[in-house]
Order: C-alpha cells, then structure tokens, then sequence
C-alpha cells in the first residue's frame, strides 16, 4: 500500500509534513517536513517494513489503532490555513471520541488519499469534493504518482540547479562583472537554456511558481540573467536609444514569445503566462542587443570634443558617477553620461573631453568618453 502525505497543522507551533503509512493494524504518522511544507530526505528511512526503534528517533512521530478510529471525513476543497501554500483540501480523523484534521499534501490528490484511508480495512470513509479535485489536478496539476516519479525528480533537480545557478550569475554580471566577457556570455545562454528546458518539459515545468507549489519552473533562470544584461547595458554603455531601436528590440521580443507559446501550453491554463512571458523577455532582448551591439563593434569610430559642466554621484541600488557635457556632434543638448570611478575622479569641470562615436555591431550607434 503506498503512503500518503498528510500536514497536521499545530496553533503555536510550526505544522508538519507526516509520512503517513499503515501497518500492523496501526496508521503510523512520521515526520518529513515542516513549516514550509518540504519533503525532507529522510523520508526514505519510513518504509512499509520500517522497525519500531526508527520510528521512535523523532519524537514528532505518532501513531493511531484502527480499533480507535470511528470515521475518517475527506474534503477536496483547499484549505485556508497554509495561506496561499497549495494543498489538496482536508481529512479529519474521529478516534477515541476526538476529532483530529490534517491537511492533504500536495504530494498527491484529494482521491488518491482517499483510496488509501478506502483501502484500509475497518475504516468508514466519507468523501466530498474529491472528484472535482481530481478533474482540477488532471487539467493542469501534477499528480502525487507523477511527482514520485524519477524523471519528474530528475527535471525538479534540474531546475532547481538552473535557478540557484541563474542567481549566482546574475549577481556576478551585475555586482562584480569580471572577467567581463565570459560574465556577459554566460548570461546571455542561461536564459536560452531555461527556455530550452521550458519547452522540451512543459508537462512539467512551468515559467514561475506563483503558488508555492515547488513545481520545476525556470523563473530564476531567465529572469534574473535579464535584469544584469539590462543593468550592465545601461550602466556601461552609451547607446543611443533611437526608435529603431525599441521597434526592433519589441519586434524580437514578439517572435520570441509567439515561438516559445507555440511550443508550450501553459498559458492555456493560466491566462499571465505570455504577460510574464514578455516581461521576462523584453530585458533580456534589450540587454542582449545593446551588449552584443557595443562589444562586437569593430567599426571605425568618428572623434568628437566637448567639455565637461557638471559631475555627481548617484546613490540607490546602484552607486554611480555622472558627469555633465555639453552638446556635441549628433548631440544638441548638454546630456548626462555614466562613467567609472577612475575616470570621474580625474575629471574636472570645465575640462575638455574627447569622445569616440561607434556605428554599432547591429548599426546602432553608441559613444565612449576617452580616458584621461
């Protein structure tokens, strides 16, 4: 008989995950996760042929005699009390004149928990809802069999590594960019490598959990990578945003989101997917395009001068230096640039500077101040 997974939800205390299996006329509850609702690894040391001496080593274990329990109640309705914390709705267990509720992990269904509570001989089962349940998990949820499955694990890791991966390279590009290339590189793959993973799995994987529901998904991949091309783009680069540039940038963005939905179907269930879809892409075209347009430049670069009016430092999220120049070659206004911190602290009003205008790798154009 396979074992389900229920939460007993405690007042003051933290709720936990039990483990909940049936044995020798007894229904055993051992603990394998807490609050948060995670499946810990030491779930594999409770097992149909488990010994008593394991089940003791956690004092959060507990059993009860099926000579005790009058009827088990089972409601496929979701409750409230994980907040917004997927669950398959609630069984309360009478036994010895009490009543016990847990709540049904979202490892498995609301009918799955009720054929094993069924399958238990002695025990007068009441369901409600569960059929309903079980129709709502098969139009788009995942079934505790298929989330017990080796390959459905194996993409769960996967993901998992993806996206702890996607947050250690964002950080490197957008905080401490060296060696710069290889940072810029990496990061423009790792958002093709989420998408990648994105279709070929979509059964499976989604664009983001919204729900708390730990499924795989490839949020942190693709989202963050995006936001520290962005970033550097900006922060690096002085391109000029002419609206060439936003119709093309907007233009890929469309062919890469119609490509990606034709491939996928998430977004047949849930109606934000190609909203968040863009959102995650646009960035990652923007700063892909701007990276990839300055630093595959091999043009011939136009001189110009101009002089240097004002400097300041930025304070944010971002610490940046400033400096003001007036208008110059296809510039007719005085405009502010980022530049580094060498170069700022060598700068002084009033002082001349040279700058190099680049035709751009795409043929959009952008500028560099020379160093002093």
């Amino acid at each position: 008989m396979k074992p389900i997974y229920l939460i007993k939800p405690r007042f003051f205390l933290p709720d936990i995950v039990c483990k909940v299996l049936f044995m020798e006329g007894e229904l055993y509850f051992c603990k394998v996760g807490g609050q948060f609702y995670n499946i810990s690894e030491n779930e594999s040391d409770y097992r149909e042929n488990m010994t008593q001496e394991v089940f003791e080593r956690d004092k959060s274990n507990f059993k009860i005699s099926m000579q005790s329990i009058e009827n088990v109640k089972l409601n496929g309705r979701k409750s409230l009390w994980t907040g917004n914390i997927q669950n398959e709705g609630t069984v309360v267990i009478t036994h010895d004149g009490d009543s016990e509720k847990f709540i049904i992990h979202r490892k498995q269904n609301s009918e799955e928990a009720a054929a094993f509570f069924k399958s238990v001989n002695g025990i007068k089962v009441d369901s409600v809802n569960t059929g309903r349940a079980a129709k709502k998990k098969s139009e788009g949820h995942i079934s505790g069999a298929v989330r017990r499955s080796d390959e459905y694990q194996g993409i769960y890791k996967t993901t998992k590594y993806l996206n702890t991966l996607g947050w250690v390279c964002g950080f490197w590009l957008m905080f401490y960019p060296k060696p710069y290339l290889p940072a810029v590189l990496l990061n423009i793959l790792l958002p093709i490598a989420g998408i990648f993973v994105y279709i070929k799995y979509n059964k499976y994987v989604e664009l983001d959990d919204d729900r708390w529901e730990e499924n795989p998904n490839v949020g942190a991949i693709v989202l963050i990578p995006s936001l520290a091309l962005v970033a550097r783009a900006l922060l690096d680069f002085n391109l000029f945003y002419e609206t060439r540039f936003w119709i093309c940038t907007a233009g890929i963005t469309l062919i890469m989101l119609v490509i990606i939905l034709m491939k996928t179907s998430e977004y047949k269930r849930n109606r934000w997917v190609p909203f968040a879809l863009a959102l995650f892409m646009f960035p990652y075209v923007l700063g892909t395009t701007v990276l990839t347009n300055c630093l595959l430049d091999s043009s011939d670069a136009e001189r110009y001068s101009s002089y240097i009016t004002d400097k300041y430092i930025s304070t944010g999220k971002t610490k940046t230096y400033n400096i003001t120049i007036e208008p110059w070659g296809p510039v007719t206004e005085t405009e502010d640039i980022i530049v580094g911190k060498s170069f700022y602290e060598n700068a002084q009003k009033g002082q001349r500077i040279n700058l190099q205008l680049k035709g751009g790798a795409w043929g959009f154009k952008w500028f560099e101040p020379d160093e002093f």
